[in-house]
Formats: C-alpha cells, structure tokens, sequence
C-alpha cells in the first residue's frame, strides 16, 4: 500500500501527469506498475491491474496499457473492468508504443525493494528484515525497516522460540 501512497503524493490525484517533469512522471509510471506485483486479494488485484492500465493509456503508454489490460482479462474479477480492458486492448493494439520509458518488466520475478520502491530482480543480492522479511538492497544493510521499524535490516535474528 506504501507503493501507491508514494505514488499519490507525487502525482497528486491527477491522472494526466503531462504537468508533471519528466523524472516524476517515468516515477509516477513505475510505481503504479510496480503496485500491480504484490500477492493480493484477487478483488484488489483487479482494482490495482485497472488503475495501472488507466493511467497508462491516459498518458500514452500503449504498450503498458496493452499488457496491463492483458492481465485484468485474464485474472480480473469484474466483468465491467474486463469490458473495459478490452477497449484499451482494441486501441493499444493499433499503436502499440510507450513514450516514457520505465524500469518494469512484466515478465521477470522480483520484489520491490520496501525502502527506495525499485526492483530486486532475482539473482541479484538483497537483505531481510528478519521480524517481518520485507527485501531490501544491499545498501539499506543496517539501517531500521521502514515497515515495521523494530529490527536492522540485514542482521541474523533467531526469532521466537517456543518450547513445547
């Protein structure tokens, strides 16, 4: 949920982002994207795969908006939304094409790193919370979890044992 409040304080509540710089905008972008990748409710996955395709389109990102649209008729729950994406669908496929390019590939595993809201793709080094195993960079090592703020991250924890 993070993902999308970062996402709402740099954009506001405006869905046209061609106020916005360039840097924030590929942001604003990226981050509505990445909120599509979290394990959710399949009624919230659908809420989150139609806002990313809206926003998408709305700012001539066709080739998001197709793959976005993709996925809500494959997983969505909604028949209006599913109505909807294959509108997008219909108009993305004639010009397929981003204007802004972003660090988002569909396809690939990752996690989003809880700090900086980038991608950890895998392969690549990352370190844990280990009270509540939120992935981080490397260069968050030692410094407090943004999410639950009682442990450093990176550092070995036992955890609660009980005995039996």
């Amino acid at each position: 949920m993070s993902i999308e409040l970062t996402r709402r304080s740099i954009a506001g509540n405006a869905s046209d982002l061609s106020t916005l710089t360039p840097e924030n905008c590929k942001r604003v972008l990226e981050l509505s994207a990445y909120f599509t990748i979290p394990a959710l409710d399949p009624n919230h996955v659908t809420l989150a795969l139609f806002s990313a395709m809206n926003l998408a389109n709305k700012n001539k990102q066709s080739s998001s908006a197709l793959g976005f649209a993709n996925l809500l008729i494959e997983k969505g729950t909604s028949a209006k939304f599913k109505d909807q994406a294959k509108r997008i669908k219909a108009t993305c496929e004639r010009s397929p094409g981003d204007v802004v390019e972003v660090d988002f590939d569909p396809v690939a595993t990752f996690d989003v790193c809880a700090a900086s809201y980038t991608p950890i793709y895998s392969g690549d080094q990352s370190v844990a919370c280990p009270f509540d195993g939120m992935k981080y960079q490397v260069k968050y090592k030692g410094t407090v979890c943004k999410v639950c703020g009682v442990c450093n991250i990176g550092s070995s924890a036992s955890g609660v044992r009980f005995m039996v």
